[in-house]
């Protein structure tokens, strides 16, 4: 039998408890029997306890001091746990064994067990926080992490999910630790710990894209913020508001990088050049997207979706958090003010990357915003009253009171916040002083007043009201601007595309090149970064209907808010606009119509949205610029109501918002015609083209609500009430458009025709150089472009007028307006019916919008219904009068084609009766005009010409006009056309004393042309030569425009009965203007003119109209000028050109390919030359000069290429022989092309005379900057040249000679033409002016230049006591740059040009026979006496005097004054007349570099067409 086995010693309670302890700890206090790396032998402690007479044993009151001698070895070897690992892991060793204990069973050693082991957890997790805060209080091996880095892994892998897209970085925390060790201590404790751990979780995602592992880290973040001292740290820390600066670094874009909040916005989908995050969402997604399936994008649009809105959750979930406690709100309330005050840039059109936080944080953010907001949203009509509006002007966290007001200036907002804190505070002083004077609670009254005085600088406003406004601010800044990048990425990229399909296009056609091949590649590379981001941002935003929803109803309580403060949805609005509503910021407003317009054109974005509220509000404010100044913002409003027509949005529902709607039935359609008026002048630079453009929305949505009984008939209302007041403004601004528009399209195709038969002649256009042929294929398409846009809405105005002349006549035929209809009407059926329509074919009209048929068919429609309402009969003879397009057989030619494109009869035939109509009313206007005769100058009205019925005066000009004629002005422009002064309607005066005169001149020559017959004392010459006359005088205008064949229907026959002798008289007895425009009635009148050469130079209009001038950096010419009257745009005499002006003679215009008559509209293209002399001495360096002398041949002109001397600086070292040679050579080869042959040839001039001097000389000469003058005087050619001397070429002989400069060294001459022939000036260091005339008297090769005038005293370049005016003067700017798009041509009204030859006429500067005087007066109250001017004690800075040129047929010298004013200086009297402001509108504004570079004086020149062979 087996013994039994010995029983086990029983442990006491400290020998149980020091086993456990040391298992945690990992220690021995005694040599251990097998030595373990992982337990260590304290030997010193154990030393200690010995000598304390202690048992070795490891108890509760030694646990502290195991502990940190565990903490303290020194040198742990490589690999073994540092401090806070060891105490993590020592945590879950505690851990097990409190498990292990529970089975204990004697009670009273589990207890103390128990306690013992969670008094060692305390002390693990107290030297664990400890060791968080500070790594270095304990050693630690080699390269052991930072312990916030262990503390992260733990929280990183205890908040794992399976979803995630990587593996957690580490094993979880023991249960327990995390909330342990920062929930369980005091706030001082944690917080040293929290300020690493922080910074290394931001450091986490601060590279992370949407599609990167950010998920864990948010986790992490919500986690901590939700453990209140962990919050407190995260508010407290350093880089909750980062205060350091980094070079080149804005403080916006500070915020997003360095803030610990800011990297977790920084995670988006949209890119950042400047800080990529990774992987690159647009690559890994949105690669060669044209290759991908639909079902591929639309896995890659909701996966990123998906995870941004994951981001937007979490974000607002840990703001929710902080702003719950007590202690964390105004802290992340300021840490949102600070984001928007420090990014307030993004709001400007350019961001700088690296100043502003990206647009995917601030979209983020906005996302996270309208989630705060969307418990007060789902409640808006029961929490907008705790919106309080003076947040915007007294809170002290953001700055709402610099941003452009709704209708105030900053000036005004300022003041009015002024005068409320001022009333604010002495009603509260009165207050308190009651309260004190009760005697009832001094103190406290005291105390209250004292609060609420400060009250006015800081409220204690709701969060309702804090969340509201930021959400606004932010909104602004993020989503609204991001829809804007998106708006411009989405532009930029169909440009891209469509320069890509150009050249791909143009190598295809063999146009193949290097430099091409680059450019395609660069473009494919452009094309497929620019349609990642547009994918990228369609993914975040776009395809996020929640988030737009959001945004809407954000705004939808905007607009709410926004009409309370004006008193709700009524109409009209109150006369005064309340300054609550006019001080709130513009944006409010225009990012809500920008959002909008943005869902209305989204599919389904806004089904099942409510749209009345923003209904009601946009037929409140769109039409009232007392309410909201901005009209793009007006503007706007129409746009969105444009998307909302059923036609546009594809939503049969919207349909019930425009018909079922009485606000809407009631003002909609009145306020979009006035804001059609309105929108003509917005204020902007660019008003010309973008008025266009906001008109084309108004006149779709007019079309569609003409459809609509109900707002038809309230239009017919409208037009009855208003027939001349806001309807007959639309009428004209509508006809403006249409004329513009149309005449635009159609010289467009013209010149699209002479680029398409450039390309169909294959053997020539291969011929020409690859480099040519692109940039004609560049300019073909650019111009397709706008032709289809100008089209399209040329057609959409054609298509109102006919439908609105139907059942609305009566405004046609009102007085102001008939004439202008009739003309407009005419214009069109000469263009679509006349002579020249089949120059308007086009290959696939089509393509550019253009309907010649349908045009056709409208315009003689509108004839039809404006006849068919004409009761009185005038509209006949108003056809009938228009002197440039009417002729009786066009309208015959137009009722032959509608015929055949398939008119309607009926049309037709009420056409053709019209025309009868016309016919009999210009043969009565025929009659009349030859009763009147002569008529009486003063009876005649200033701008048409003709017999005045109504005449009035003019307030401030005191000039008398016809009344239909200055109304007709006043339609389009509010001013005086003799002095731009204010003027309206009801400040002409009439002028009843020469109205009785008129009508008695009128009965006086009827009576006596019924005498005359009676008598029978005329006979049939005499009557012949009148009616001549007269229809030279009466149809000048028309004639000078029409072409050959039109004019040869006129009056060939009539004058077939005159002998040739007698008709040379008849026609020579009329004015040179008449004379003029006679040569183009018809070949015998032009073989008369020229053949007993009637037309002589001395027999043109000698005026001058003004100056084009260059302005550096402008696209177009300008020009300064005196106005002299004003017409409507239509009947334009002068076209200014597109481009910068090169050279002017005798009236034409050179441009850098082309010439132009201003003065007659006529135009013509020149080649470029095949080759430019390019010899041993000549560069390439060449000027353009003009030679056109209308005296000797009025169809001829030539163009002068004069090339230039090469410059050191620009050019390689020129050979020793090179630079010694004479300079001009000769013999000298110039290219000229001539346009009778139209072909550039060269030739060859000798030279007469001594060189200038060597090529070095020349080019010693550094001044020479610009292009230089010439002359053109009696069959020569002057060409000013390097060095002042000039180069007079003469044309009959080919010789040319070198005229030296009258000074040596001296500043650089200008030289010009003048009364008496060539001249020359400069203005010396002091501002004496020193003019020479050229003396060619001499003999042979010895011209010498004559000082002609030296000024006594200086040209003052200084500011005058007398001389302050800053706006006025008689000359005016026609500021053509800010009018008029750069593909625009630029019209100025034939008044403001015309060339009258009265000698009482004192706007014109002119010389006639009968007036020798100087063009201004001595009571001129805009004449500054140089002799009297009293110079100001202190110089100003930067001001000087710099010539523009010379009056050409007086002594005349005009300068300018530091580009500010026009001067004239009289040579004769040495008077300093101020001309007025001749620097264009915005130009400092706009630039930089600022100056006049050359100016041209301009002499309109009234001669008949060029030959089209030139």
């Amino acid at each position: 039998m087996a013994s039994p086995s010995p029983a086990r010693p029983q442990r006491t309670p400290d020998e149980v408890e020091d086993i456990i302890l040391r298992k945690i700890l990992l220690v021995a206090l005694t040599p251990p029997a097998n030595p373990s790396p992982a337990i260590a032998y304290l030997e010193l402690t154990a030393a200690e306890l010995l000598s304390e007479s202690r048992p070795l044993l490891a108890l509760r009151d030694a646990a502290e001091r195991l502990l940190i001698d565990r903490l303290s070895i020194p040198d742990p070897p490589p690999g073994s746990p540092s401090p806070f690992a060891f105490l993590a892991a020592a945590f879950r060793r505690a851990g097990d064994e409190a498990r292990k204990i529970s089975t204990i069973r004697d009670a009273a050693l589990r207890a103390r067990l128990a306690d013992s082991i969670a008094h060692l957890r305390g002390l693990i997790l107290s030297y664990a926080r400890i060791v968080a805060g500070n790594p270095d209080t304990f050693p630690s091996p080699p390269n052991a992490p930072h312990p916030a880095a262990e503390l992260l892994v733990f929280l990183l892998a205890d908040a794992a999910d399976p979803l995630d897209p990587t593996p957690a970085p580490g094993a979880p925390p023991p249960p327990g630790f995390i909330d342990e060790l920062l929930g369980t201590a005091d706030y001082e404790t944690v917080e040293p710990a929290m300020v690493e751990l922080y910074e290394r979780l931001r450091q986490s995602v601060i590279k992370v894209s949407a599609l990167g592992d950010f998920q864990r880290p948010l986790r992490v973040l919500r986690r901590l913020v939700g453990i209140p001292n962990c919050a407190k740290a995260l508010v407290n820390h350093p880089k909750w508001i980062p205060k350091d600066q980094i070079m080149l670094i804005g403080e916006g874009r500070v915020m997003e990088l360095s803030s610990i909040l800011g990297a977790f916005f920084h995670v988006s989908a949209l890119s950042d050049r400047e800080f990529a995050s990774k992987p690159d969402v647009g690559q890994q997604c949105f690669s060669e997207a044209s290759s991908r399936r639909p079902a591929d994008l639309l896995s890659s649009f909701t996966t990123i979706r998906s995870v941004m809105n994951g981001l937007y959750d979490g974000l607002k979930d840990v703001f929710l958090i902080l702003l719950k406690n007590l202690d964390t709100r105004e802290k992340v309330l300021e840490y949102i003010a600070e984001v928007i005050n420090k990014n307030a840039a993004r709001s400007g059109m350019q961001v700088a990357p690296l100043k502003c936080a990206s647009s995917g944080m601030f979209v983020n953010l906005s996302a996270v915003m309208l989630r705060l907001c969307e418990p007060f949203l789902d409640n808006m009509e029961s929490k907008k009253d705790k919106i309080d509006v003076n947040y915007l002007f007294f809170n002290n966290r953001v700055d709402f009171k610099s941003l452009t007001a709704i209708n105030a200036s900053s000036e005004e907002v300022s003041s009015w916040i002024e005068s409320r804190n001022n009333a604010t505070g002495e009603a509260r002083f009165v207050e308190s002083q009651e309260a004190s004077s009760s005697g009832k609670n001094n103190t406290s009254s005291l105390s209250k007043g004292g609060a609420l005085v400060k009250c006015s600088k800081k409220e204690n406003f709701s969060f309702i009201c804090e969340c509201f406004f930021m959400t606004a601010r932010v909104l602004n800044l993020g989503l609204m601007k991001a829809l804007s990048d998106f708006k411009h990425i989405s532009q930029q990229l169909a440009r891209y595309e469509d320069d890509l399909e150009s050249n791909r296009t143009m190598r295809d056609q063999g146009g193949g090149s290097p430099q091409l091949e680059q450019d395609i590649n660069r473009l494919e590379k452009m094309v497929e970064i620019l349609s990642q981001e547009k994918f990228c941002y369609e993914a975040q935003i776009l395809r996020d209907g929640p988030f737009l929803q959001r945004a809407l109803s954000f705004y939808r309580l905007m607009i709410l808010w926004s009409v309370d403060l004006v008193g709700g949805y009524k109409m009209p609005l109150p006369t005064e606009c309340p300054k609550e509503f006019s001080c709130i910021p513009e944006h409010f407003l225009d990012d809500a119509m920008d959002l909008l317009v943005l869902t209305s054109r989204i599919q389904k974005a806004l089904e099942s949205f409510a749209l009345d509220d923003f209904l009601n509000f946009i037929i409140m404010f769109m039409s009232s610029s007392s309410y909201i100044k901005n009209p793009y913002l007006r503007a706007k409003m129409v746009e969105v109501l444009n998307c909302w027509t059923p036609q546009r949005s594809g939503m049969n529902y919207t349909a019930s918002l425009f018909e079922g709607h009485q606000l809407c039935l009631d003002y909609l359609v009145k306020n979009l015609l006035k804001l059609y008026v309105d929108i003509e002048f917005t204020g902007s630079h660019t008003q010309f083209f973008d008025k266009f453009n906001i008109r084309h929305n108004i006149a779709e949505l007019l079309e569609y609500l003409w459809d609509v009984p109900s707002h038809r008939n309230a239009w017919r209302q409208i037009a009855k009430e208003e027939e001349k007041g806001v309807y007959l403004n639309f009428l004209n601004f509508l006809i403006n458009d249409s004329i513009y528009l149309l005449d635009e399209s159609l010289n467009k195709i013209l010149e699209l025709k002479e680029i398409e038969a450039e390309m169909a002649n294959t053997v020539e256009w291969e011929r020409r150089p690859a480099q040519e042929r692109e940039e004609r294929l560049r300019v073909f398409h650019q111009w397709e472009n706008i032709v289809r846009f100008d089209m399209k809405l040329a057609n959409e105005d054609v298509g109102m007028l006919a439908f609105t002349s139907e059942q609305i006549p009566a405004p046609f035929l009102i007085p102001e307006m008939v004439e202008r209809v009739a003309s407009m009407l005419n214009y069109f059926l000469l263009q679509l019916a006349g002579p020249q329509r089949k120059s308007l074919t086009v290959k696939d009209p089509e393509k550019y919008e253009f309907k010649p048929k349908q045009l056709l068919k409208q315009i003689a429609t509108i004839y039809v219904h404006i006849s068919r309402g004409d009761k009185e009969g005038i509209f006949p003879a108003a056809i009938s009068k228009d002197g440039r397009s009417y002729n009786d057989e066009l309208f015959t030619s137009a009722a032959n084609i509608l015929w055949k494109i398939g008119g309607d009869p009926r049309i037709i035939q009420e056409f053709m009766q019209l025309a009868g109509k016309v016919k009999a009313a210009a043969a009565e206007a025929l009659d009349a005009e030859a009763i009147l005769g002569d008529i009486p100058d003063e009876f005649l009205d200033p701008i048409q010409y003709t017999l005045m019925k109504d005449p009035v005066i003019l307030p401030s000009s005191k000039v008398t006009i016809d009344r239909p004629v200055i109304i007709r002005h006043l339609l389009s422009d509010s001013t005086d056309p003799f002095n731009r002064s204010h003027l309206t309607q009801d400040m002409l005066i009439p002028n009843t004393e020469l109205k009785a005169q008129i009508e008695e001149f009128v009965r006086s020559q009827q009576s006596r042309k019924r005498t005359a017959a009676e008598i029978g004392e005329s006979d049939g010459a005499t009557d012949m030569t009148i009616l001549i006359i007269h229809q030279i005088e009466a149809n000048k205008e028309r004639w000078c425009r029409a072409t050959p064949k039109v004019g040869e229907l006129r009056m060939e026959d009539s004058t077939r009965v005159l002998p040739e002798d007698l008709l040379a008289d008849v026609l020579g007895r009329v004015a040179p203007r008449g004379l003029a425009a006679s040569r183009c009635v018809c070949r015998a009148w032009r073989a008369v003119v020229d053949g007993h050469r009637l037309l002589q130079a001395d027999r043109l209009p000698r005026s001058l109209a003004g100056f084009f001038v260059n302005y550096n950096e402008l696209f177009y010419s300008d020009l300064f000028y005196r106005p002299s009257s004003s017409v409507d745009d239509y009947f334009t005499e002068y076209r200014m050109p597109r481009g910068n002006v090169c050279d002017h003679c005798n009236g034409l215009l050179l441009l850098y390919n082309r010439v132009l008559n201003p003065a007659t509209g006529w135009r013509a293209t020149f080649p470029e030359p095949s080759s430019r002399v390019a010899t041993k001495h000549w560069s390439q360096d060449t000027d353009m000069y003009l030679v056109y002398d209308p005296a000797e041949s009025p169809s001829h002109y030539e163009v002068f290429l004069i090339p230039r001397v090469p410059h050191k600086t620009r050019h390689q070292r020129m050979e020793e022989e090179e630079s010694a040679a004479e300079w001009p050579p000769s013999p000298c080869s110039l290219n000229v092309f001539t346009s009778t042959t139209g072909r550039w040839t060269e030739r060859t001039f000798i030279r007469d005379g001594e060189a200038a001097g060597t090529v070095a000389d020349m080019q010693l000469d550094c001044r020479w900057m610009g292009r230089r003058h010439s002359v053109y005087w009696r069959g020569a050619l002057y060409v000013h040249c390097e060095n002042d001397f000039v180069m007079r070429i003469s044309l009959s002989n080919s010789t040319y000679r070198v005229i030296k400069p009258p000074l040596c060294d001296g500043p650089e001459l200008h030289l010009g033409q003048s009364d008496k022939g060539v001249y020359c000036a400069f203005l010396d260091a002091e501002y004496h002016l020193q003019v020479w005339i050229l003396d060619e008297s001499c003999a042979a090769g010895m011209d010498q230049w004559v000082i002609k005038h030296k000024s006594a005293r200086q040209i003052p370049h200084q500011s005058y006591s007398c001389y302050q005016q800053a706006n006025g003067g008689p000359w005016v700017m026609a500021n053509t740059n800010n009018r008029y798009d750069e593909e625009d041509d630029i019209e100025v009204t034939d008044q403001q040009n015309s060339e009258r030859n009265s000698d009482d006429e004192e706007d014109d500067i002119q010389v006639t026979d009968q007036q020798n005087s100087e063009w201004n007066s001595d009571d001129d109250e805009d004449g500054l006496c140089a002799q009297e001017a009293v110079v100001q004690s202190r110089d100003r800075h930067g001001e000087y005097v710099d010539i523009l040129g010379f009056h050409p047929y007086k002594e005349i010298v005009f300068l300018h004054r530091s580009l500010s004013r026009g001067l004239a200086y009289h040579l004769s009297s040495s008077k300093l007349e101020d001309l007025g402001v001749i620097c264009p509108k915005h130009y400092f504004d706009m630039y930089q570099q600022c100056h006049i570079k050359e100016a041209f004086p301009y002499t309109p020149c009234m001669m008949g067409e060029i030959p089209k062979s030139s």
